[in-house]
């Protein structure tokens, strides 16, 4: 990579890794907006690269954040001991 890419591709990480707060998934981020901007040749010539660059990575980072599965929910109940302690501190 060239130093100018080698910057721009930290400065991504660094979005992505403050956006989702996983260094994995912000590494795939990453690596998926560099693709996604070489894959559009149209965009290459009009400048302002880290600016779109930007646009890239933080809507793959609302992608993810979309497509978080929420943590399911125990269907145990607190057993009736727990529920008398309770009770005790109030």
């Amino acid at each position: 990579m060239s130093v100018d890419i080698q910057e721009q591709y930290d400065k991504i990480h660094r979005y992505c890794y403050y956006k989702v707060g996983d260094p994995v998934l912000a590494e795939d981020l990453t690596q998926e907006t560099f693709l996604r901007y070489f894959a559009q040749k149209s965009y290459i010539e009009h400048g302002k690269q880290l600016a779109y660059l930007y646009t890239i990575a933080r809507n793959l980072c609302m992608d993810a954040f979309c497509k978080k599965q929420p943590e399911a929910l125990s269907d145990e109940l607190p057993d009736k001991d727990s529920m008398d302690m309770l009770e005790l501190k109030s």
